[in-house]
């Protein structure tokens, strides 16, 4: 009996471990064919990023890409989601004076890395046929604005009528809407952060509470 429960434990760690080193070089595969996209993106561009050369840069088989992602479109999807977090990572900072406007405040402090390459990713990405893959920036945009919002709500930045859910919509469709036109060369990046800007403190002035709203008016030039 005692061998029998030995052999099955080991057998059951043998499996676990292959299982462990199976998720870990996924995993290591997958950060390749990323980094070896963001390379040829950068230095190339995007009509020059084939599944068959973002292999062989990767240094996997070819159909490795298609397993781990589904297409190249995928990949760019991940890619910009990745670049995104580090542009402007999703949380509330602690201690802002008017939390919604740290978004705002993040977005200008990250204005170098909103470069080309990021307009090019965020492009193609707003033009895939794939309808989930053009979601991909509004669950970014989302995950970002909704605790910001939830936090002024509960601080009493807001009016206890807000709505956390409706309040979070309607930024995202501002905020997607003015980077698009940036994303499709309308607008260049210093009217899309001034546009953003404008945007989003006429709409939290609107449910802002009495003594937050004389930061938005002076923001908007007219406190």
């Amino acid at each position: 009996m005692h061998h029998y429960f030995t052999t099955r434990y080991n057998n059951i760690a043998c499996y676990t471990a292959s299982v462990t080193l199976h998720e870990q070089n996924k995993q290591r595969n997958r950060d390749r064919i990323l980094a070896a996209a963001d390379t040829i993106v950068r230095s190339e561009g995007l009509e020059h990023l084939s599944m068959r050369y973002l292999a062989e840069d990767a240094g996997v088989s070819l159909r490795t890409p298609y397993n781990l992602f589904g297409s190249k479109t995928a990949i760019l999807a991940e890619l910009l989601t990745r670049t995104l977090e580090t542009v402007l990572p999703a949380q509330t900072a602690a201690g802002q004076a008017v939390t919604l406007l740290g978004f705002v405040d993040g977005l200008k402090a990250a204005r170098p890395a909103l470069d080309e390459h990021l307009r090019s990713l965020f492009w193609s990405i707003m033009t895939a046929p794939e309808q989930a893959l053009r979601d991909v920036g509004i669950e970014w945009i989302t995950r970002v604005l909704q605790p910001r919002i939830a936090a002024a709500l509960a601080s009493g930045e807001l009016r206890p009528t807000a709505t956390v859910e409706a309040l979070t919509r309607h930024l995202v469709l501002l905020v997607l809407g003015i980077f698009g036109m940036w994303a499709g060369r309308q607008l260049d990046i210093e009217e899309t952060l001034a546009q953003v800007e404008q945007a989003c403190c006429e709409a939290l002035a609107v449910h802002s509470a009495d003594h937050i709203t004389p930061e938005l008016l002076a923001r908007l030039g007219t406190g």
